[in-house]
């Protein structure tokens, strides 16, 4: 991980409105290069197979032991796409400005009905905001990342989100980074670079998972596939460079922890899963060595803890992939989304289509990706969008694109981009 640095965005803030651009299928822009090709294999047995699901009784049959709970996978990804979700975004008017961090949300995937949660005083600290965000019962948790160590909670009420409570993690500084709700449990599970452990939240009390006795490991993303929890380790060393990158895949019903090392330094992405591409596998990105170009997307066994390396970084000038990996999110067509910082061209950072089964990697946003925030795109299998932010000339606005048929809608949003989240 890098030191972060100041980024401010100061946007007057005006009435939200709509951009709607119809393109046919998502052609192919100027930039687009040839790689490897692959297919996910659909005769290797599934993760999760039939036995893992309960049997469901017969409509008119009264089950022996009461009703059968349907098997929940993934809390953030169900199996079968439900409706539109909620979407909320937090901005800050900089890394160093005190409590700036302000949440709004949009009911219904609705982002040209972006709406402000009234807060007391913004999130953050005296010396700063930078928080990330994260799924927490019927709402969202809003983590508080290098400032201080809180997490502020919200929940459904009066058909949008409401504050319901702040927690304060720790007394020390232990740079927070993510939270992964286990719904089964009702229990939140919280990650700190500065730890070799996780804080849990669950009955309004908190306590600690060691992970691991060696001293530098780093959490950082996470996400709850099925029973288990997948943790990125970072092990950052003083100068805070990766000297070497873990998954922690923790048992959610034992807590036990195995480690599992993967072949590139310094995984920066969020953990990738969609049930509706590929069952048997999670995606991250890791960066290697920044501007290194030693980055790489990494398909994640999760059976056999196994790590493939599917696409590379390029040390080919102009070349589209001659960057760094930033975040990615996955379709249910197999399509991988991916922010890419091209920081050979004056920072604009680009958004990138890679469809493995054709071996190609396509630019597809015209405009500048604002790849500041912790969690800087996200998709929805409900409606086949994605998320994401955009900078034009000295605005920055949020933006929708329709993997299905290209429309794009964008709006306008204060000050600079944290992290946006479907809940």
């Amino acid at each position: 991980m890098w030191k972060k640095t100041v980024f401010a965005l100061l946007v007057p803030l005006f009435l939200l409105s709509c951009e709607e651009a119809l393109l046919p299928d998502l052609p192919d822009m100027e930039g687009t290069v040839d790689v490897d090709a692959w297919v996910v294999d659909e005769d290797q047995p599934g993760t999760v197979s039939d036995a893992d699901i309960p049997e469901q009784p017969d409509g008119d049959t009264e089950p022996a032991d009461g009703d059968a709970e349907p098997f929940d996978g993934d809390a953030g990804l169900p199996d079968e796409p439900a409706g539109p979700h909620d979407l909320a975004v937090v901005m800050i008017g900089g890394y160093e400005v005190p409590y700036s961090g302000k949440v709004y949300y949009a009911i219904g995937e609705n982002i040209s009905d972006l709406r402000e949660i009234p807060l007391e005083t913004g999130i953050g600290s005296e010396t700063g905001t930078d928080p990330n965000l994260a799924l927490w019962r019927d709402g969202f948790a809003a983590v508080e990342r290098y400032y201080s160590d809180d997490i502020y909670l919200f929940s459904p009420a009066d058909g949008g989100y409401s504050p319901a409570g702040t927690v304060a993690v720790s007394e020390a500084m232990t740079n927070l980074q993510d939270a992964a709700y286990d719904a089964k449990r009702d229990r939140l599970f919280i990650s700190a670079l500065n730890t070799n452990s996780l804080f849990l939240l669950e009955n309004d009390g908190l306590s600690e998972l060691v992970l691991t006795e060696d001293p530098s490991p780093n959490p950082a993303k996470m996400r709850i596939i099925g029973e288990r929890l997948y943790v990125v380790l970072q092990h950052l060393n003083d100068q805070w460079y990766s000297t070497k990158s873990e998954l922690a895949v923790v048992d959610l019903e034992t807590l036990e922890t195995e480690l599992v090392e993967v072949p590139t330094k310094n995984i920066v992405s969020k953990i990738e899963y969609n049930p509706g591409f590929d069952r048997d596998h999670c995606y991250f990105l890791a960066t290697g060595k920044w501007q290194k170009r030693d980055g790489a997307l990494i398909r994640f066994d999760l059976e056999s803890r196994e790590s493939e390396i599917v696409l590379k970084e390029s040390t080919e000038e102009n070349n589209l992939l001659d960057g760094d990996f930033v975040d990615l999110s996955i379709a249910d067509n197999g399509d991988f989304y991916i922010i890419f910082s091209n920081n050979r061209d004056r920072w604009i950072n680009k958004l990138l289509r890679y469809v493995p089964s054709e071996g190609k990697v396509t630019e597809i946003e015209p405009d500048a990706v604002n790849a500041f925030a912790a969690n800087p795109i996200d998709y929805s299998r409900a409606t086949g969008k994605i998320y994401y932010f955009i900078d034009i000339q000295a605005d920055t606005f949020l933006r929708s694109l329709d993997t299905k048929t290209g429309e794009t809608e964008t709006v306008p949003v204060e000050n600079a981009p944290a992290a946006l989240k479907l809940i």
